[in-house]
C-alpha cells in the first residue's frame, strides 16, 4: 500500500494526490534536485533542501488546506488547558489550498497541481537576497517530472520542472545557464510519514559536543525559563538489549546507512568509503556493531528520494563549501536522513595545497612522505567524515586543534613539522 498515493494526468498535466486521514501528522520536504552552479548564490545546490515541515490536513467545503503545525511552541505536559493556551498563543501555517478532485468510496483526492508547480524553495527570494536581481516564474513552462514521481510505503516523492526569467538577467545567472533569458531547475517534494511511535527526547548537555534543537515548553515551573534543548541524533536500537548492557558489541536494529552518489568517480569514491567508515569505528566504542554502513547508490534510485541518506558530489563553476545537513523529526530530534553534498572542487583545492608546499622540500633537497594523490585522498577522506559527521549530529569542534587534533569535526590543516636541519 502506498503512503499518499499520486497521479500525474498525461492529458492536462494536472497532479492529483490521495490524502492521508484528516488530521494526521505528515512531514512534509522540499529541496532543490538541480542547482544553479554559482556560490554567489548560497543555497541553490542541487541537493540543496527547505526546512521540516509537520503538516496535517483539514476540509473546508469544496477545498483541503494543508495547515503547517507550530511544533517549536509547546506544553509538554499534556495538560489539555495549557496546550490549548499555548495554540492560541502562536500561530500556525496555511502552505496550501486544494480544491477536491474526488471524495468517494473512502478516498480524498485534491487536485495539488498549483501548489507543487510553485516556487516552495524559493528560488526569487534567494536571488533576491544575493542582490542578483529580480526573476519571475514562468507559468506556463512549468512540469511535472513523472519519471522521478511515485509514492511508496512511507514516503511520497514528486520532481517538478521550473523556469524563471527577467528582462535583465544578471549575468551571473546568465552565464550559467545555456539560454541567459530563461533559467530552469528542478524542485522536489517529499510527504514522509513520521514515526509511529515518536522517539524519547534526550535533554541536550552542551559537554556531548552533539548538535541541538530548541523548543519553548510552556509547562515549566518558574524555575525554568520556557527553553527546552534536545539532542539530535539517530534512533538506535539494540538487537539484544541485554548484550548491550553487558557491554558486548551489539548491531542496531536499523543502521545508519549512507549511500555514495553515482556521479562521484575514482579515486574520490574510495576515499569517501574509507572515510565514512571512521564512522563504523567511532559508533563501536559506544557499544555498536556495524552500526554505519557505506553502500553504493543502486542504480534507477532518484538521489532525492528520502528513503535514502545520500552523499551527493556537487558540481559548481567554482570552489564552493561541502555542507552536512539532512532531515529530522522536528518534534523529537529524531535524524531521519542524512543529506550531504561533497563540492568536487575540493580535491583541486587540496592538490594545490600539497604543490605548495613542494618548493620547501626543493630547498632542502628531502621527499615528501606522500605522494600528491595520497595526500589529496588524505584530505578528501576527512573531508567526507567531516560533512557525514554533521549529517549525523554532530556540530563543529574547533576546540580539537588544541586537545591533539582529536576530532574530524575540527577544520585541521595538515600537520607541518621542522625538524632541526629546518627539513
Amino acid at each position: 500500500q502506498s503512503f499518499m498515493p499520486v497521479t500525474v494526468d498525461d492529458e492536462t498535466g494536472r497532479v492529483l494526490l490521495e490524502l492521508p486521514p484528516l488530521g494526521q501528522d505528515v512531514l512534509y520536504l522540499n529541496a532543490l534536485a538541480t542547482g544553479l552552479g554559482s556560490t554567489r548564490v548560497f543555497g541553490l545546490d542541487g541537493g540543496a533542501g527547505g526546512d521540516e515541515a509537520v503538516v496535517h490536513f483539514e476540509r473546508h467545503g469544496p477545498r483541503v488546506v494543508m495547515i503547517q503545525r507550530n511544533v517549536t511552541m509547546t506544553a509538554g505536559n499534556g495538560n489539555a488547558g495549557q496546550v490549548e493556551g499555548v495554540e492560541k498563543g502562536f500561530p500556525v501555517s496555511v502552505l496550501a489550498s486544494f480544491p477536491v478532485e474526488d471524495a468517494t468510496g473512502g478516498r480524498l483526492v485534491v487536485d495539488a497541481t498549483d501548489f507543487l508547480l510553485a516556487d516552495v524553495v524559493d528560488v526569487r527570494g534567494t536571488v533576491r537576497r544575493a542582490g542578483l536581481g529580480e526573476l519571475r516564474l514562468e507559468q506556463d513552462r512549468g512540469y511535472v517530472d513523472a519519471s522521478n514521481t511515485g509514492a511508496f510505503p512511507r514516503n511520497t516523492e514528486i520532481r517538478t520542472v521550473l523556469t524563471f526569467a527577467s528582462d535583465a538577467l544578471h549575468s551571473e545567472l546568465a552565464r550559467h545557464a545555456p539560454d541567459g533569458r530563461a533559467i530552469t531547475f528542478e524542485q522536489h517534494h517529499s510527504f514522509m510519514a513520521l514515526p509511529d511511535d515518536p522517539m524519547p527526547m534526550r535533554v541536550f548537555d552542551p559537554r556531548t559536543g552533539n548538535s541541538s534543537t530548541v523548543l519553548h515548553d510552556y509547562s515549566q515551573g518558574f524555575d525554568g525559563d520556557y527553553r527546552l534543548r534536545y539532542t539530535d541524533r539517530y534512533r538506535l536500537e539494540p538487537t539484544d538489549p541485554e548484550a548491550y548492557l553487558r557491554g558486548e558489541l551489539v548491531e542496531p536494529i536499523k543502521p545508519i546507512v549512507l549511500y555514495l552518489d553515482r556521479a562521484t568517480p575514482e579515486p574520490y569514491r574510495t576515499a569517501y568509503r574509507e572515510g565514512l567508515a571512521w564512522w563504523t569505528e567511532i559508533f563501536e566504542a559506544a557499544g555498536w556493531r556495524d552500526a554505519v554502513q557505506v553502500r553504493d547508490l543502486p542504480d534507477g534510485v532518484d538521489a532525492m528520494d528520502v528513503r535514502y541518506s545520500v552523499v551527493q558530489l556537487v558540481n559548481r563553476s567554482v570552489p564552493g563549501p561541502s555542507t552536512g545537513g539532512g532531515r529530522s523529526d522536528p518534534r523529537t530530534g529524531e535524524i531521519l536522513v542524512s543529506m550531504p553534498r561533497m563540492d568536487s572542487h575540493r580535491s583541486h583545492t587540496d592538490f594545490n595545497l600539497y604543490m605548495g608546499l613542494m618548493p620547501a622540500y626543493d630547498a632542502t633537497g628531502t621527499e615528501p612522505q606522500l605522494s600528491a594523490e595520497e595526500f589529496t585522498m588524505a584530505r578528501r577522506r576527512q573531508l567526507a567524515a567531516h560533512e557525514v559527521g554533521h549529517s549525523i549530529g554532530f556540530p563543529h569542534n574547533f576546540i580539537a586543534a588544541a586537545q591533539g587534533r582529536s576530532s574530524v569535526m575540527d577544520y585541521p590543516f595538515p600537520q607541518i613539522d621542522v625538524d632541526g636541519q629546518g627539513r
